[in-house]
């Protein structure tokens, strides 16, 4: 009961820290990361939609991705501070780690 309640609170957490720092960036950063994450497209797909290509949406991933963690350290966040437990990586995972 305890540990559920504090994963729940860690989650919530985890979500507004990543939601302040994902407000912060570029736009064209964000937007690839919601494409990518949230729409499940792929990088090529999202360059159709962005009209760039495959290869710069591929940095922009990047560039989001590098500077995320980046906030995260100023801030005193490790990767570990953002799992509960069985989740999964979202965000932290390796730069470019996941492939769609």
């Amino acid at each position: 009961m305890i540990a559920q309640v504090r994963g729940r609170l860690v989650r919530k957490e985890r979500e507004r820290l990543l939601g302040e720092i994902i407000e912060e960036l570029p736009s064209a950063e964000r937007t690839v990361l919601s494409l990518y994450y949230y729409e499940e497209l792929t990088m090529r797909e999202i360059g159709g939609v962005l009209e760039v290509s495959e290869s710069r949406v591929s940095q922009l991933h990047t560039a989001a991705m590098l500077r995320i963690r980046s906030r995260l350290r100023r801030r005193h966040v490790t990767q570990d501070d953002l799992r509960v437990e069985a989740d999964e990586d979202v965000l932290v995972g390796g730069v470019g780690g996941a492939t769609r």
